[in-house]
């Protein structure tokens, strides 16, 4: 059963001094969840440093966007999206199935309310089931030769139909 987010909950922007942060976060998710990480941990850190440089940069603010949940423990959490995809949400493994990660859908579903499209691993049941609870569909799956991991990618959307029963936005990886 997920549990109400914790009142103390915060999110916000998401800011160049988090990095270090949100790299540690993302590569612990990943490897309590089973998935690799196919980069080193100085790898990961460049590229969470990347992205956020962009987000901060504000050249198209609606182009990308990077989100934290924090509480009294730091960082627990992070999304990050496009006007059209989900790029990474990650929970701090502690902090799973205690609301962070579906607060954090809650607010990328309120910025993208025309709909978005995300990738999954096909092996991460966790990641499937919490998106299956949350009204996301599978709309394809995709070989796992097409990513670093080397894992098959289930591609996911919401919503998964508009009312008059064509499917959800224009999905595209980024």
């Amino acid at each position: 059963m997920v549990r109400d987010p914790d009142p103390a909950l915060d999110l916000r922007p998401a800011e160049a001094v988090d990095a270090p942060a949100l790299a540690g976060l993302h590569v612990a998710a990943r490897a309590a969840g089973g998935i690799p990480t196919p980069y080193a941990d100085h790898e990961v850190l460049a590229w969470v440093r990347g992205w956020l440089a962009d987000a901060e940069a504000g050249t198209d603010v609606s182009s990308q966007a990077a989100w934290v949940a924090e509480d009294d423990d730091g960082i627990v959490g992070y999304a990050r999206w496009t006007p059209t995809w989900l790029d990474d949400l990650y929970v701090r493994p502690d902090r799973w199935r205690h609301g962070v990660g579906t607060a954090l859908l809650g607010l990328v579903q309120a910025h993208l309310r025309d709909g978005f499209g995300l990738y999954v691993f096909a092996a991460n049941a966790r990641a499937r089931a919490f998106y299956a609870r949350h009204g996301l569909a599978e709309v394809a799956r995709h070989p796992a030769e097409v990513n670093p991991e080397r894992l098959e990618q289930v591609e996911l959307a919401w919503p998964p139909t508009a009312p008059d029963g064509v499917r959800g936005p224009a999905v595209g990886g980024t």
